[in-house]
């Protein structure tokens, strides 16, 4: 088809001003070409009919080369480094033991708890948060007649020692409660320039890579087969009258966790009638300290047998008078 005369002055007027606005185009071509439109009015409405379709083709190839970039979510700040929870798979035998407060410990009650476990042949030792007590660097008022934080570490490092020689095949892991994270809070207040040097971190000051102790921190939650393990501040779970009730209603889920000193054990049936079964641990430290001679605790310590398909069985002991029942 044949282009009209008033177009083709159009086209090539459009060709040589491309940035020129319609109106002004279609004056200026009018001015030109007063015999091709009956009126200006008429030339500005063939130019837009023209520019549309010319216009959405050129805007859609600019498109093409010069792709808008696409809007989309920002990145999420990445929090954890590794697997939120550390397994222990089955087959397995786990000594777990909590708050032994190292060097506040009770040696009675610490030998019990390990000699019960020997005699299980324990595959694993979990040590489930504050084996040791970290006292002087704690925020808390402490007497500083007592704040000798080079004897807490040789102690430390002594027992750890004694119980790499106790279990010299099994996996030992520590993971960190409270008293634990009180080193690196009281880094981050008084030494932060320190925390990225590598002698100054918990595992190197304590040794703990030279006894073969893995370290778990940032409050990973623990596994043990399908049992789940925490320390027990992570949830802050009730003590009053039996905490490992405390513990159920914070988790839902069958858990142990020490934090609370006090031996427990709670069972409850869900909707779809499976049990699910809660353990308070006892601790194994020193049961009338200074900062809380009358209290409710009491020693203990728990062993967990776990099949390779994550069921598990818990034996939650008490210890009383150096005795395991």
């Amino acid at each position: 088809m044949a282009i009209s005369p008033a177009r083709q002055a159009l086209i090539e007027m459009d060709a040589a001003y491309p940035e020129t606005a319609s109106r002004q185009l279609a004056r200026m071509a009018y001015k030109r070409y007063p015999a091709l439109w009956p009126n200006e009015t008429a030339c500005l409405t063939m130019i837009r009919a023209m520019r549309g379709a010319q216009g959405n083709r050129q805007r859609h190839l600019k498109k093409l080369e010069n792709p808008e970039p696409k809007i989309v979510i920002p990145e999420a700040r990445k929090v954890w480094k590794f697997d939120r929870h550390f397994d222990i798979p089955g087959p397995a035998t786990v000594l777990v033991m909590s708050d032994i407060h190292i060097p506040f410990h009770d040696v009675a009650a610490v030998e019990a708890a390990v000699a019960y476990g020997k005699a299980q042949g324990v595959t694993h030792v979990l040590l489930l948060g504050d084996a040791l007590d970290c006292h002087t660097p704690s925020f808390w008022e402490t007497d500083p007649r007592e704040r000798d934080f080079p004897e807490e570490i040789e102690t430390a490092i002594a027992f750890f020692k004694w119980l790499r020689s106790e279990f010299p095949k099994a996996k030992i892991i520590l993971k960190d409660g409270n008293h634990e994270e009180r080193y690196e809070r009281f880094m981050i207040q008084k030494a932060p320039e320190l925390l990225s040097v590598k002698a100054f971190q918990f595992s190197e000051v304590f040794e703990l890579a030279k006894h073969g102790i893995e370290h778990v921190t940032e409050r990973r939650k623990i596994r043990i087969g399908k049992l789940l393990a925490i320390h027990g501040h992570e949830v802050r779970f009730s003590s009053a009258v039996n905490p490992a009730r405390g513990l159920w209603l914070k988790m839902k889920v069958s858990a142990i966790a020490g934090h609370l000193h006090r031996s427990s054990t709670h069972s409850e049936r869900d909707g779809h009638g499976h049990t699910h079964f809660t353990y308070g641990l006892g601790c194994l430290c020193d049961l009338e300290p200074k900062y809380a001679p009358m209290n409710e605790w009491t020693h203990g310590f728990a062993t967990v047998r776990v099949e390779k398909d994550g069921a598990w069985h818990c034996d939650n002991k008490k210890i009383i008078d150096g005795k395991v029942y």
